[in-house]
């Protein structure tokens, strides 16, 4: 009976999960992003991660913060994990706040594990690498609130340090 009950949770909360992310994607809005709490499974985000992307590029703070969530849930691929992680990464030029705020208001994630990734088009580029990372760093220093300083402060450190390495790498 016990193991009824169980299977019976889990199951339930896959449903609810699975109606959370239809909703988002027949209509991402705000409200829908911050309704999905619960993994989708990793099929299904595959599916919407266009619309995702749109959303995110777009500076829907929400959605932002829908992309490390569905980053934090280990049944991802590493193919879905590493196009989440470029989809945020992409963001922090156009909007280093809400990146900064997405990362601080989160309860999981608290580095700035996506601020280097590039995406496949960069691969075997550094040049570009390097172009895209300064700007990068760019963008997180116009950012001036007192309560992102400590998030701005580790961003940086890394961006830098990614600075350095491409450089010395380029220059050899």
């Amino acid at each position: 009976m016990k193991y009824l009950a169980l299977l019976t949770f889990f199951i339930s909360n896959l449903v609810v999960a699975s109606d959370a992310w239809k909703n988002y994607l027949n209509l991402p809005t705000p409200e829908n992003a911050a309704l999905v709490i619960l993994s989708p499974g990793s099929d299904q985000i595959e599916e919407g991660l266009d619309i995702l992307e749109i959303q995110v590029f777009a500076g829907d703070l929400e959605a932002i913060k829908l992309a490390f969530r569905l980053k934090k849930w280990m049944n991802l691929s590493a193919a879905i994990s590493e196009g989440l992680s470029v989809i945020v990464g992409r963001s922090i030029r156009s909007f280093p706040e809400k990146f900064l705020i997405a990362i601080k208001s989160s309860s999981y994630l608290k580095s700035c594990m996506d601020v280097d990734v590039y995406g496949f088009e960069y691969v075997d580029r550094l040049n570009a690498q390097l172009y895209e990372n300064t700007q990068r760093l760019k963008s997180i220093l116009s950012v001036n609130v007192g309560e992102l300083s400590e998030i701005k402060k580790e961003c940086l450190s890394r961006l830098n340090a990614h600075n350095q390495t491409l450089k010395s790498i380029i220059g050899s």
